[in-house]
This record gives structure tokens, sequence and C-alpha cells, in this order.
């Protein structure tokens, strides 16, 4: 018997966004900066970068796969999923501070040190991430709910991008390798610090579990029946899902990735570098209110479709207007930013549907979602590392080839997306 969820309040939802934004520190620090800490402050090569971040994305995803199976067993409410969450951020922040140290080792022993603090990341990352993604799906009953909780997350997930780039752009902008190395150090610890924070704030806020409200029981009865009858006939869309995720991942990490390359060697203007990839987060979070607004009133797949289509034209603006400077590269970050955030969390909230009706395969499913997606960003890292290795990207005319990759993987990846959206719409 699945037992009843406590109300989804506007406390929790905040305390939620909190604590997501601890996490996405480390994801978003790991998808922004881990590469080019490793090429351009740790002396790595390119394919080298690509072959360490590849293959602990690997093992991420397949300890995902463990995790989801191993907490199935013990996260059921949103209190075990904060409580597993918070003592995994410790393990994980522990070896995050292990890895910004990479910079400060002996040249002999940097790839060695690398990818064993990577994975020991990795390792903790899954146990801190699978029961947090968890959350959502256990603390919501609607699709409204999930729509909420996943714009949330996205809100949060930007303010920390935002956060990130406040810390990083100048260390970006004007890379030394000894300077650098002990700034990122001490940063590593400081982020750690506020992650545990965070995780520790939501474990606090669920130890006593509210109340649910009191429900009409003929209303109850009612949506009861129609739910038994409506259920039969609904196809299971989480297949749907995993291949989305993994499209997805495999093509949107290309304009992640290179970000703080594009900032670093492309762009030409001092307000442009520092201020873009702020704009692109900047987008992620304020748009996340008018992507939640769509669910409630066309439903999930209908605003996932927009979302894609509107990506797809804001890859190709990227393209056109990358190099006019500043206006155009600052508003077509904004609107990549808005765009593709759109995507993630209405296809987030999507699951969050998929899981809900099974609490006891709910962290298997974030797990096996996680694990298609990390998959999808060590293959997209394999190919960026042997891209880089191409060409001299520091050069300014070669430079321009950062922006056809960055606007070409993520508009091939919504065109078939968009081919996924349509079956995903005529199955829900």
């Amino acid at each position: 018997m699945v037992a009843p969820k406590p109300p989804l309040t506007p406390s929790l939802q905040r305390i939620y966004g909190v604590a997501h934004f601890g996490k996405s520190l480390f994801w978003n620090t790991s998808s922004l900066i881990f590469a080019f800490f490793l090429t351009e402050l740790a002396g790595f090569s390119p394919s080298v970068m690509g072959y360490v971040l590849a293959s602990s994305l690997v093992f991420n995803a397949f300890v995902d796969l463990t995790a989801g199976r191993v907490l199935s067993a013990y996260v059921r409410t949103t209190h075990s999923a904060a409580r597993a969450q918070l003592l995994a951020s410790l393990f994980a922040g522990f070896a995050f501070i292990t890895f910004t140290a990479t910079g400060m080792v002996p040249d002999s022993w940097k790839v060695g040190y690398a990818i064993f603090s990577l994975l020991l990341f990795r390792l903790g990352y899954s146990f801190y991430d699978v029961p947090q993604n968890a959350f959502m799906s256990l603390a919501s009953s609607t699709d409204a709910e999930r729509a909420k909780l996943a714009s949330i997350r996205y809100m949060a997930a930007g303010t920390s991008i935002l956060f990130i780039t406040l810390i990083f752009a100048p260390l970006v902008r004007n890379a030394n390798a000894d300077d650098g190395a002990i700034q990122f150090l001490g940063i590593g610890v400081f982020l750690t610090f506020i992650v545990i924070l965070s995780a520790l704030l939501l474990f606090l806020n669920t130890r006593k579990p509210r109340p649910a409200p009191p429900a009409d029981k003929a209303e109850s009865s009612k949506h009861a029946e129609a739910a038994l009858i409506r259920t039969p006939k609904r196809p299971d869309i989480f297949p749907l899902l995993l291949g989305s995720i993994f499209c997805l991942s495999l093509t949107a990490s290309a304009f992640t990735k290179l970000e703080a390359y594009f900032t670093a060697y492309f762009v030409k203007i001092e307000l442009t570098a520092l201020a873009f990839m702020a704009c692109v987060a900047l987008g992620k979070t304020v748009s996340q209110p008018l992507w939640s607004r769509l669910v409630e009133k066309f439903g999930l797949p209908s605003a996932f479709q927009v979302s894609i289509l509107s990506t797809f034209l804001a890859a190709i603006s990227f393209l056109l207007l990358a190099g006019w400077e500043p206006y155009g590269t600052l508003l077509v970050g904004v609107a990549y930013g808005a765009c593709s955030g759109g995507i993630f969390m209405t296809l987030w909230s999507l699951l969050a549907k998929a899981a809900s009706a099974r609490p006891d395969h709910t962290t298997r499913r974030f797990g096996l979602f996680t694990f298609f997606s990390k998959n999808a960003q060590a293959a997209s890292i394999l190919g960026l590392g042997g891209a880089l290795s191409t060409f001299d990207y520091t050069e300014g005319l070669q430079a321009d080839k950062l922006v056809w990759i960055m606007s070409g993987a993520p508009a091939l990846g919504t065109l078939a997306l968009l081919a996924v959206s349509i079956i995903i719409r005529k199955s829900t």
C-alpha cells in the first residue's frame, strides 16, 4: 500500500529548492568548469581530459544504477530521501575537495590522482543525486505539483550557475596555472560547505512529517475510480523518456561544456566575457515560472514540444548572433538558457510523473534515467575532447569553430527530440 504523501507546502518547495541549489553547485561546476580546469589549469591535453571525464561519467552512470537499486529499499518517503542525500553529501564533498587539489599535485601523479579523486566524487555524487532527484516524485501528487518542483529545481540550478560564474569567471578569463590551482582548491572547500549545509536544511525540515490535509471522501473515491479506469489505457512512457534524456544529454552537453572555452577564447569584449555564462544561467532561472504556467495551461507533453522547438530556434540564433558583441551575444545566451531550461524542466516533470505511481521503484527509475544521461554525456565529452584536439581553439579564427559546435549539436538534438515528443504526446 502506498503511504499518503505530505502536502507540498510553499515552505517545503523553497527548502527543496535550496537543497537542489546546493547539489547543483557540484554538478554545474563539474559540467561547466572541470574540462577547462583540467586543460588550462592542470595542464592536461584535450584528449586526455576527454578520457578522464568520460570514464568518470560512465562510472557515475553505473553507480547510479546501483544506487537506484540499493536505495529502493530505504528511500520511500521525503524524509528517508533527505537523510540519504545528507549522508552522501558528506562523502561527495570530501571527494570534491580532493579533486579540486589536482592542479597542486606533481605532474607525474596528476592523471592518476585526477582519475582516482574524480571516481570517488562520482561515487559519492550518485548516492547524493539519486535520492535528491527522487524527492520530487515522492513529494508530488499531480502534474501541477511536479511542474512546480521541476521549475524550482531549474530556478535553483540556474541560480547556482550564476553563483558559479561570479566565482569562476575571473579565473577562467585570466587563467594562470599556479595561482589558479590554489584558487580552485579554495573555491572547492567553500562550495562544499554550502552543499552540506543545504542538505542538512532539507533533512531537518523533513524530520517531522506533516499531516496530509483532510480530503473529501466522495471526491477522493471519484478520483480513485476515474484513475482506475484511465490507468490501463495509458502506455508507460518511461522508455521514451530514457531515449529523450540520452539524446538531450548527448547534444546539449556540447554547449554547456564549451561555454568556458567560448568565454575565454572567442569573446573579445571583457564585459561580454564576464557576463555571458551568467546570462545563460539567468535565462534558465527567470524563464521557469513561464514554463510552469505553460504546463498548467496546456499540459506537460505540449510544453515539452514548445520547449524543443524554441531551443532549436535559439541554437540557430546562437550561430548567427554569437559574434555580435556585446548585445547579440548576451541576448542569445539568455534565449538559449531560457529555452533549454524548458526542455529539462518538462522532461524531469514527465519523469516524476512516470515514477510516482511506484514508490518502491522510484529510485530505480531515477537511477536508470541518470544512467542514460551520464553515459550520453560521457560520449559527448569524448567527442568534444577529440574535436578540440583537431584545431587551436585559443586562436581567434579557429575559435569560430566553437560556435559551430555549440550551435550545431543542440540543433540536431532538438530535431530528434521533436519526433519522440510527438509519440509521448499521443501516449499521455
